[in-house]
């Protein structure tokens, strides 16, 4: 798993400075309120490229976290509920009258009813 997530990763690095080999043209970005950068093609593709991967990472980080926060609260839910059912298995169960009347009180039909 480990390899092909390298060959991934290397298949993707390799696209990208592909691109920014065949894209030297020089390039004016301009940004809000009137700023503007002037600079190699290439440059702003990396700076993109690398701008969208730091915002991929902080995104999934913080769903990370959360998730793992939410496995730390249900594996102490679980081990509170394991621990009184092993409470419950160690008490003696109380006697009780059965709610319904033993199998061998109840009658079976009869064979010839419901025939005519």
């Amino acid at each position: 798993m480990r390899i092909m997530a390298f060959l991934i990763g290397l298949a993707i690095f390799l696209l990208v400075v592909g691109i920014a080999i065949t894209n030297q043209q020089e390039v004016t970005v301009t940004y809000y309120f009137g700023h503007s950068w002037t600079g190699k093609l290439w440059v702003a593709i990396m700076a993109s490229f690398g701008a969208g991967v730091l915002m991929a990472t902080a995104f999934s980080s913080l769903l990370l976290v959360r998730e793992k926060l939410r496995f730390g609260m249900l594996n102490r839910k679980t081990g509170r509920l394991e621990e009184e059912v092993k409470s419950l298995r160690q008490r003696p169960m109380p006697d009780e009258h059965p709610v319904f009347p033993p199998v061998a009180a109840i009658s079976p039909p009869s064979q010839g009813a419901g025939r005519s």
